[in-house]
C-alpha cells in the first residue's frame, strides 16, 4: 500500500508576531512539519512560533529573498513543500482533496491563487504563483525579490510539470498599516532597483517595481514601469494577464478613459473571457456617457461570471445606473433588484429605485417587476437587521418592507403567518419612527402609513377567512393601498441622500 505523501511548510519571517500564528493554523492539518527561518526578529515572533511547535532556524538577512527561501527548503524533509508568508492564510481545503493533488505523477508543482487585499480604491488583486511543489534539490527560488520557483521547475521538466488548482491563499501584507509598520515600500524598491542595475530589461523586475509604485499611489510612475515591462514580455509569462490588468487599472486611476478603452480592446482580443476587462471597459464607457456600450460590457462581465476585481453587487449597481441613464427604467430596476439579492439592505440600489419613481417610472411597474426577484429577506431576518442598521435609514428599511410585503401578498401560495408577521413588524417599525422623530410632516406621513398597514392587516385577515366577494375584492384593495404606501415612502426619503451615495471600483 502506497504511503501518504508528506508535506513541509516553509516560511521566512521577521517581526511577524501579529499574524504568523494565523498562517501556521491555516496549514497545520495538512503538513507533517513546520519549517520557519527567522531573519532577525526583535519582537515575540520567535517565542510564538516555538510554542506552536515549529522547527525554527536563524539566517542573517542579506537582502535576498531567494537565499532565505532556499535555506528554508534545505531544512525540509517531506516529499512536498508548501510555501506561505507570515501575512498569508491558506483558505480551508478538504484534506482528502489536497492529498489527491500530491498523487498526480505528472505534476511537479501547482500554481495557487494569491488574493492580495489592498487599501486603495481597488479592494483586492489576484496572482497565480507556484507555492506547492515537490521537494527536489534542483527546485529552487530565483530573484532577490518577488522570488519565484516556477522557472527552475520548468527548466528541469523541459517547460512542463506545472498545473493550476483552485486553491486560494489570502495575502494581507499589502494593507497600508502592514506596509508602513515594516517599511516594505522602501525595502522592496531598493532591492528591485539594485537588481535592475544588473538586468535592466528584466520584465518581471519592471513589473514588480511598477506595482511597488502603485502601492505608494504613484500611479503614473508605476504605469510607466508596467508599460515598459509589457514591451519586454513574450506573452507566455505567468503574470502576463495580471500585468495587463494592472496597466488597465493605472489608466482608470488616471482617468484616461480613451486610452483605457483602446488598451482593453487589444487585451480582450487575447483574453475574450476575462470578466474584469469587460468591467473596466464598461466603467470607462460609462464615464464617457456611452451607456449602450457600458450596458453591453457590464452584461458580458456578469454573463462570464468570474469577476474578481469588484463584486457582482457593484457591477449590477453600475449596470442599473447605465440603464437608468439611457432611459431603460425596467431593465434598471431588474439590475438594482439583483444587487439587492446580493446585499438585501444596501442603501444604494434602494435609493436608485426611488429615483426611478421620481423620474416618472410607474409604481405599478416597479411593484410588478419586484415579484420576479429571487432573493429577498424573510421575516426572520427583519428584526435582526433592524437592530443593526447603520448604513441605511429607517425610511429605506420601510421601502424594502413594502416590497417584501407586496411580494408575500401576491405569491400564489403565501404563508398566512408570515404575512401577519410582516405587517406586525412593519407597524412596530413605524411606531419606533414616530417616537424617535421630531419632524411633524414625517410623523403625519408615518401615521398615514400606520393606518394603511392596519387596513392591509384587516383585509389580509378577511382574505384568510374567505370573506372576499364580487363587491369586496380584497387583493385589489390591498395592492392599491400598498401602492399608496410606497408612494408616501418615496417622498419621505431625503432627496439629498441620493447624491451622497457613490460606488467605488
Amino acid at each position: 500500500m502506497k504511503t501518504k505523501e508528506t508535506v513541509s511548510l516553509c516560511m521566512i519571517v521577521k517581526n511577524e508576531e501579529d499574524c504568523v500564528l494565523a498562517a501556521i493554523r491555516s496549514v497545520r492539518n495538512l503538513t507533517d512539519e513546520l519549517i520557519i527561518v527567522d531573519t532577525g526578529s526583535t519582537d515575540n515572533t520567535r517565542e510564538l512560533v516555538l510554542a506552536a511547535g515549529v522547527k525554527l532556524f536563524h539566517l542573517e538577512w542579506t537582502k535576498d529573498f531567494s537565499a532565505a527561501r532556499n535555506f528554508a527548503l534545505e531544512q525540509a524533509a517531506s516529499n512536498w513543500i508548501i510555501v506561505l508568508d507570515a501575512d498569508e492564510v491558506l483558505e480551508t481545503i478538504d484534506p482528502q482533496a489536497f492529498y489527491e493533488l500530491l498523487t498526480d505523477s505528472q505534476v511537479e508543482g501547482y500554481f495557487l491563487r494569491i488574493k492580495n487585499y489592498l487599501d486603495s480604491t481597488i479592494s483586492e488583486s489576484c496572482d497565480q504563483v507556484v507555492r506547492l511543489f515537490r521537494n527536489r534539490l534542483d527546485y529552487r527560488f530565483e530573484g532577490a525579490i518577488h522570488e519565484q520557483v516556477a522557472p527552475s521547475i520548468l527548466k528541469a521538466n523541459n517547460g512542463g510539470g506545472l498545473a493550476s488548482v483552485p486553491i486560494t491563499i489570502h495575502h494581507y501584507g499589502y494593507l497600508r498599516d502592514c506596509l508602513n509598520s515594516k517599511e516594505k515600500f522602501s525595502r522592496n524598491s531598493e532591492i528591485i532597483t539594485q537588481e535592475l542595475k544588473l538586468n535592466p530589461d528584466n520584465p518581471f523586475l519592471l513589473y514588480c517595481l511598477g506595482l511597488e509604485y502603485y502601492q505608494q499611489d504613484s500611479i503614473l510612475e508605476g504605469l510607466n514601469h508596467l508599460k515598459k515591462a509589457l514591451t519586454r514580455m513574450s506573452g507566455n509569462e505567468g503574470y502576463f494577464e495580471d500585468a495587463l490588468l494592472s496597466i488597465a487599472l493605472g489608466y482608470l486611476r488616471l482617468e484616461k478613459s480613451d486610452l483605457l478603452i483602446d488598451f482593453l480592446g487589444k487585451a480582450l482580443s487575447m483574453y475574450p473571457g476575462q470578466a474584469d476587462f469587460f468591467c473596466l471597459r464598461g466603467f470607462a464607457y460609462f464615464q464617457q456617457s456611452n451607456y449602450c456600450q457600458a450596458v453591453a460590457d457590464f452584461e458580458r462581465a456578469l454573463g462570464i461570471g468570474t469577476i474578481q476585481l469588484t463584486t457582482v453587487y457593484q457591477v449590477n449597481c453600475l449596470l442599473g445606473d447605465a440603464y437608468q441613464a439611457s432611459g431603460n427604467y425596467p431593465q434598471a430596476q431588474d439590475a438594482y433588484t439583483r444587487a439587492l439579492a446580493y446585499t438585501p439592505f444596501s442603501a444604494y440600489p434602494l435609493h436608485q429605485l426611488i429615483s426611478l419613481i421620481r423620474k416618472g417610472y410607474p409604481i405599478e411597474c416597479l411593484l410588478e417587476r419586484a415579484l420576479f426577484g429571487e432573493s429577498w429577506p424573510n421575516s426572520e431576518s427583519w428584526q435582526e437587521m433592524l437592530t443593526s442598521l447603520k448604513s441605511i435609514n429607517l425610511e429605506l428599511y420601510l421601502v424594502i418592507l413594502v416590497l417584501a410585503l407586496y411580494r408575500t401578498f401576491n405569491t400564489s401560495s403565501f404563508c398566512d403567518q408570515e404575512l401577519l408577521e410582516t405587517i406586525s413588524h412593519f407597524l412596530k417599525v413605524l411606531e419606533r419612527r414616530i417616537t424617535e422623530s421630531d419632524d411633524m410632516t414625517q410623523n403625519i406621513a408615518c401615521q398615514c402609513l400606520t393606518l394603511a398597514l392596519k387596513e392591509i392587516r384587516l383585509c389580509s385577515m378577511a382574505l384568510m377567512k374567505d370573506m372576499e366577494n364580487a363587491h369586496f375584492v380584497i387583493k385589489h384593495r390591498v395592492n392599491r393601498t400598498l401602492k399608496n404606501t410606497f408612494s408616501i415612502l418615496c417622498h419621505l426619503v431625503d432627496q439629498s441622500e441620493l447624491v451622497q451615495i457613490k460606488l467605488n471600483i
